[in-house]
């Protein structure tokens, strides 16, 4: 099992919490405040060691539609603790015994470990947290359990409930969960400038084909150079224009009162509002129309916001 550990790396002592920390939502933000406390109190430096690919990704075969890029997640993370430790999960690992893989971790420099009481590792998902104490006690690493805090209706934060709220398109009820609007930061691509040649220039973004929210029209913040714009996003497979046999996902953003070519840089992309589904239109001049009152409605949305 490899480590990749990013972050100050230095010969403190780690207080370590472990988890996939998919969109780094209000329950994670509990622990992990609990744990850079933990680490300060006692003269330690606070990590998060995390998996990538998600294990259920391996375990099941299945694409896994993240909240946050892998990327995102780091830099997230790191905004927060001070090392983040990078397991690439496979096979292999996952057929790691409860106590194996606590031998793998006691490599590392870890004194204190804090997880919930939900906690599973090991074989199969056999053991649980009162298992990681008792063995972390041959290895005198200290484990402290928590109980996870719940929402309003009394049900945990999970990354699975922000999911199917993302997959809903419901942003406002998904703020919520993670403390903060919803967005996507990638570097910007040059695409085929059809939006500039409709008037409408537009900054293009990849996105994953397995995208976590559905495809749309929306009214959008975009950060980029530490500026906040206000802009209309389309993300979709521009049935209007594409006619290729297979198009591919792709996510565009008109920036409001802004047109600057910034091929290369990075740029965020954060979710308000839904204006409509995605729609074939019979001609260019129908889409221009579509557009323009896209344009007035981001205009109220983000008033509004």
């Amino acid at each position: 099992m490899h480590f990749h550990i990013l972050g100050k790396k230095n010969k403190k002592k780690l207080a370590i919490t472990i988890g996939n920390f998919d969109g780094i939502h209000i329950g994670h933000q509990y622990i992990l405040n609990k744990l850079n406390l933990i680490a300060e109190k006692k003269n330690m430096q606070s990590a998060v060691l995390s998996f990538y690919p998600h294990p259920k990704q391996i375990l099941t075969n299945q694409n896994i539609n993240y909240i946050y890029t892998l990327r995102q997640k780091i830099t997230t993370l790191l905004s927060i603790v001070d090392n983040l430790i990078l397991v690439k999960f496979n096979l292999n690992i996952s057929k790691l015994s409860a106590i194996e893989f606590i031998e793998k971790l006691n490599t590392l420099n870890i004194a204190y470990i804090i997880i919930g009481k939900d906690f599973k590792f090991g074989y199969k998902r056999s053991s649980g947290a009162v298992d990681l104490k008792e063995i972390c006690k041959n290895f005198n690493i200290e484990v402290e359990i928590i109980d996870l805090i719940q929402d309003s209706n009394s049900e945990k934060y999970s990354s699975s409930n922000i999911k199917k709220l993302l997959n809903n398109a419901n942003f406002s009820t998904a703020k919520e969960f993670l403390g903060k609007n919803f967005s996507y930061i990638n570097r910007v691509s040059k695409g085929k400038q059809i939006g500039r040649k409709l008037g409408f220039p537009t900054i293009n973004l990849q996105v994953p084909q397995n995208f976590i929210i559905p495809s749309g029209i929306y009214a959008v913040y975009a950060y980029i150079n530490n500026e906040k714009l206000h802009g209309v996003a389309s993300l979709g497979y521009r049935p209007s224009i594409d006619d290729s046999l297979t198009p591919r996902l792709i996510l565009e953003v008109h920036i409001l009162n802004w047109n600057k070519k910034i091929y290369g840089q990075t740029a965020e992309i954060e979710f308000i509002q839904k204006i409509r589904d995605e729609k074939h239109f019979a001609n260019l001049d129908e889409l221009k129309l579509a557009i323009q009152e896209d344009i007035k409605l981001t205009k109220i949305i983000l008033k509004k916001s």
